[in-house]
């Protein structure tokens, strides 16, 4: 989820600790030579999301954003609950039937 400020391509790991533009690294048409240490990148990205979630304005919009989340699952998990009744009756039914042929079946074969 890091993208070059030159091409838009993405970043990505370049040996055990480094992240460069993979459009340059594969010989792509960017000039962008710079990269950044992992721990360094890692470090920025905790502290702005620090910054940023602990923001009242931020914890209030990610709270809303759960309970609204929420209640539209709970939302359609209770209309799909009668769906899965009907169903669950129909196959319950089928087995029934199936159950009540073995019988009949063997009768049959003898």
């Amino acid at each position: 989820m890091i993208f070059c400020g030159c091409c838009g391509g993405h970043y990505s790991l370049r040996g055990a600790s480094r992240f460069a533009c993979s459009t340059r690294a594969n010989g792509g048409p960017c000039p962008n030579q710079r990269t950044i240490l992992r721990d360094v990148l890692e470090r920025r990205v905790l502290i702005g999301l620090k910054d940023r979630m602990l923001e009242p304005e931020a914890t209030a919009e990610a709270l809303r954003a759960f309970v609204e989340e929420t209640n539209r699952f709970n939302q359609e998990r209770r209309l799909k609950a009668k769906e899965w009744q009907t169903e669950l009756a129909k196959i319950e039914k089928q087995i029934e039937n199936i159950l009540e042929a073995i019988p009949m079946a063997c009768t049959n074969l003898r």
